[in-house]
């Protein structure tokens, strides 16, 4: 059996290949409909007996699922009547249209149930060839790829400087991120109060309050675990307030200050760096 991922709307066959048997509908959502005939019938429960009886004698491999007709929402059962009155398809069971499946909303217990009973499975190579050549040469527009890259950092952002004052609005943390030569993760955790500051700035969402009393929380905070000393043969050039403060004074990469400090590399530009 194979599964078709097309979201039009339109009329679609089930077909059975040793038999040449057929079942005919309508749906709002190709790839939807069929997720629910395939479960339905894997479960034992399908509507249509005689499509249920057929399919536990023949198996899944003897059937196949096909776009027949592309069609708007309107004209769905206009259309699925005139085939059905054209071919008389053996499995359906009611031979008159009515509202059938159209727009049908499952409930939640039965989504979890579909999505339980998919857990798992593999497609066949046959399955992955078919999708293979469904999208080939589909590519997407340059909007939407910065859409995509940038859908969990799109909202604006605001810097605050240690006294308060506010040094830059940016429409994204994307853009925040190439601007200070950050990364995008450490903008949102300085956001959601995991890091207390980044590059040595204060970060909040665009238009979110800003108490200054917090400046005092989070540099007190940074004192008393970040404070780097600078040595050169032994002799204490220098002790910063923390890496960030470190890095804007001597001009000097934070990264590889804070790989010595941990000891990872043994010196930076000549020099040693450790934790107080």
């Amino acid at each position: 059996m194979h599964l078709f991922r097309c979201m039009a709307s339109g009329i679609y066959c089930i077909r059975n290949k040793n038999t040449d048997k057929i079942y005919i509908g309508s749906a709002v959502d190709f790839n939807k409909r069929w997720i629910v005939h395939r479960h339905d019938l894997r479960k034992n429960k399908h509507h249509s007996k005689k499509l249920q009886n057929s399919f536990n004698k023949h198996g899944e491999s003897a059937f196949e699922f096909s776009v027949w007709i592309r069609c708007p929402r309107e004209y769905l059962l206009k259309m699925e009547q005139w085939c059905i009155d054209k071919l008389n398809p053996e499995y359906n069971v009611c031979k008159s249209v009515t509202s059938g499946m159209l727009g049908l909303k499952l409930t939640k217990e039965h989504c979890m149930a579909i999505s339980k009973a998919n857990t798992g499975k593999k497609c066949s190579e046959e399955t992955k060839q078919k999708l293979r050549e469904h999208n080939l040469g589909t590519s997407l527009s340059e909007e939407i790829k910065e859409k995509m890259r940038n859908r969990k950092s799109n909202h604006a952002v605001d810097a605050y400087d240690l006294d308060g004052k506010m040094v830059g609005t940016y429409r994204s943390i994307r853009e925040a991120s190439r601007q200070k030569n950050l990364s995008n993760a450490t903008i949102q955790k300085c956001i959601a109060g995991t890091y207390k500051l980044a590059g040595g700035l204060i970060w909040k969402r665009h238009g979110e309050s800003f108490d200054k009393t917090e400046i005092h929380e989070r540099t007190n905070h940074t004192n008393k675990k970040r404070r780097v000393i600078q040595e050169q043969n032994g002799v204490i050039l220098a002790v910063h307030d923390s890496i960030q403060e470190a890095a804007r004074t001597t001009g000097f990469n934070p990264r590889k200050i804070c790989y010595c400090c941990k000891g990872e590399i043994k010196n930076y530009k000549s020099c040693t760096w450790r934790y107080e």
